[in-house]
């Protein structure tokens, strides 16, 4: 268990359930109707809920010193779940993104000089190209079944389109979002570090500002928006600034965080009672969103911090399933969009598919995970040996 000494629980729980969260909003195009509302969200959040509260109580809680919140979380947390679909259920992007920048900036801060190990090419590259190297037999597999089994056209320049934006629909512009944040990363955390909750404020004006001149003035096309890492700048600041404070808790600031943000949830986003020049049809993954969920986040890994892996396989697994989350996000794409989509208008039981997809989904995308990590490890030390200089291998 030496890979989980430096390993906080918390952030591997959040991810565990804004990958359930995925596959729930993806499920969720096929169904608008007042019952899926009610039932599947009540369902899909139970089941996150159980799932953490097995986790903490019967993985850490006979060895660990209990944090007295952190068992208040653990026992409520199927309750809190169900109504956190209420709210969430469509922020579980950003939650990937906020939890990005926290984790990166320890990886970032490990280094002895990190900023420059950082751009190093034997660093830099590997760490995007990892993104699409697990990528490809994604797109290889889906373009297969299209070609061969739903006799749709592809050609070299389309097969070259969908690798570039992240694969099939749902969720690919994730994949182009992260490519571009690796670079950019060490800049906002530099931002922030130097200013603290002055550069994150910068940060947020910067990405305000942009918002209003590329949707509000220039409108860009969509497509090319939602490509754009600009829009999501805060999300991945967030993360870095509550690194840096070591989760630091401010009453009165995050309470006021959180009402402007569930009075824009309500607003602009649940009941959409005001048009809304700017975010276009993405405002449910705005820079305001960000500033609501971030006291949330800051909250439940505050609580968590205290509680660390045990020795157990119950623990290995957990770790196994947190680190498979980016390969079952990759699955559940290709899942959706060859068969799931077809298979949920067709059974048309919401009670049935939900349970399936996300079995499938997971089963599916840690299997995924156990068979090409080797595969892609290997592909990566080799990158990197040949882009590290020869006086230095």
């Amino acid at each position: 268990m030496s890979e989980a000494k430096s390993r906080m629980v918390g952030p591997d729980l959040i991810k565990i359930a804004a990958t359930f969260y995925v596959i729930f909003i993806h499920h969720k195009v096929q169904y608008t109707t007042e019952f899926y509302m009610k039932y599947a969200g009540m369902i899909c959040g139970f089941l996150i809920g159980a799932a953490i509260l097995s986790v903490v109580l019967y993985g850490y809680g006979k060895k660990q010193e209990w944090n007295p919140s952190a068992l208040r979380i653990a026992v409520a947390a199927p309750l809190l779940f169900v109504v956190a679909h209420f709210f969430l259920c469509k922020y579980a992007v950003s939650f990937f993104l906020i939890i990005s920048g926290f984790m990166l900036t320890g990886s970032l801060e490990k280094g002895a000089s990190p900023i420059k190990e950082w751009y190093r090419p034997n660093n830099l590259i590997p760490r995007i190209l990892r993104f699409y190297v697990t990528l490809i037999p994604i797109v290889i597999v889906g373009v297969l079944v299209h070609i061969f089994l739903q006799e749709k056209p592809y050609d070299l320049a389309k097969i070259g389109e969908r690798l570039f934006l992240g694969g099939f629909k749902p969720g690919s512009y994730y994949i182009v979002i992260m490519a571009q944040f690796i670079p950019v990363f060490p800049v906002l955390y530099l931002i922030v570090k130097r200013w603290r909750a002055k550069g994150l404020i910068f940060i947020l004006c910067l990405t305000l500002l942009w918002d209003i001149v590329a949707t509000g003035i220039l409108h860009i096309p969509d497509k090319a928006y939602k490509f754009c890492i600009l829009r999501l700048l805060p999300q991945f600041a967030f993360g870095i600034y509550a690194r840096l404070t070591n989760l630091q808790r401010r009453p009165l600031i995050h309470w006021g965080m959180f009402l402007v943000g569930l009075v824009y949830l309500v607003v602009f986003v649940i009941l959409r009672a005001v048009p809304l020049p700017i975010f276009y049809q993405w405002r449910c993954s705005s820079l305001v969103i960000a500033i609501f969920l971030y006291p949330i986040i800051v909250f439940l890994l505050s609580q968590f911090q205290k509680i660390s892996y045990t020795d157990s396989t119950f623990s290995k697994q957990v770790i196994t399933l947190s680190n498979a989350t980016y390969h079952i996000f990759l699955f559940q794409m290709l899942y959706y969009n060859i068969i799931g989509y077809d298979w949920n208008a067709k059974v048309n039981n919401i009670i049935l598919t939900m349970p399936v997809n996300l079995l499938i989904c997971f089963m599916g995308g840690v299997l995924f995970y156990l068979w090409f990590s080797p595969v892609e490890n290997k592909l990566m030390k080799g990158l990197k040996t040949c882009l590290t200089p020869k006086n230095k291998r």
